[in-house]
């Protein structure tokens, strides 16, 4: 039966260090810089704040087609920082369903730069997923709009699985960039 699954080689196969490094290369590749309004590339001594639930969620990161696929494999935006030494600081925006105003606009008074990721959880795109309506949900637009008061440029970084229509932040947000569902 050459469909039949054998869990030790399995697992002596997926997730190799060679097929991580194919599959950080191709994420990278497929990455689009949709805008780039003099705020791109960040320098490491800035002060960085990060805001938005899709930053610090590595399960969100590999999209609806990898079901096997294990968080514990995914890297999200806020370890990938960690990972390169970068610092800064992070919030999620949005708590118990509300933009957290006074909280976002404290966090980002000493930041030099805001990164912003906002899009689509792995299970809103996909198939059997579909949408009548393919913006960003009305709490991140509120989250963006809020970022975008405190007078401190913006990079918006989308994680999706289809194309988003984002004029609100096509418009207004200095620079941004298509990430996609990167994987692994």
């Amino acid at each position: 039966n050459p469909y039949r699954t054998d869990d030790e080689k399995e697992k002596s196969i997926l997730v190799r260090p060679e097929y991580r490094a194919l599959a950080r290369e191709a994420a990278t590749k497929s990455m689009v810089l949709l805008k780039n309004d003099a705020v791109l590339p960040l320098n490491p001594q800035q002060e960085i704040v990060v805001f938005g639930a899709l930053a610090n969620d590595p399960g969100q990161m590999t999209g609806a087609w990898a079901i096997g696929a294990q968080e514990s494999d995914c890297v999200s935006l806020v370890q990938a920082l960690d990972a390169q030494g970068i610092r800064y600081v992070y919030h999620p925006g949005i708590v118990d369903g509300i933009v957290a105003t006074a909280e976002i606009n404290q966090a980002a008074e000493s930041a030099d730069v805001v990164i912003l990721a906002i899009g689509e959880q792995k299970e809103e795109s996909g198939e059997a997923a579909s949408k009548a309506e393919i913006s960003l949900p009305a709490i991140q637009l509120e989250l963006a709009e809020t970022l975008l008061r405190t007078g401190k440029p913006v990079v918006a970084v989308l994680f999706n699985g289809r194309p988003l229509a984002i004029p609100t932040v096509a418009e207004q947000v200095p620079a941004i960039l298509e990430a996609w569902h990167p994987g692994i």
